[in-house]
């Protein structure tokens, strides 16, 4: 990770929200699926963010895209 990733914040993340939410309710189709892959997203943003800041929304859009995807599978099975 560069040192971009290490300054990360919490703040920086929820100015995504909308932007997430939006993305989870869309592919879902359900609230509270979306949050559920919302929340995940975020976990997994502060966790494990990406590699720099530059490319916040275009990691959050498919992390959010592949969880929401992992939602469905487990609810097919």
């Amino acid at each position: 990770m560069d040192s971009d990733a290490l300054t990360l914040t919490a703040d920086q993340l929820l100015e995504h929200e909308r932007f997430v939410r939006s993305i989870a309710r869309g592919l879902l189709r359900d609230e509270h699926a979306a949050r559920d892959a919302a929340q995940d997203t975020w976990m997994r943003a502060l966790l494990r963010g990406p590699r720099s800041v530059s490319d916040l929304r275009a990691w959050l859009r498919r992390v959010t895209q592949n969880r929401a995807r992992d939602l469905v599978r487990q609810e097919t099975r």
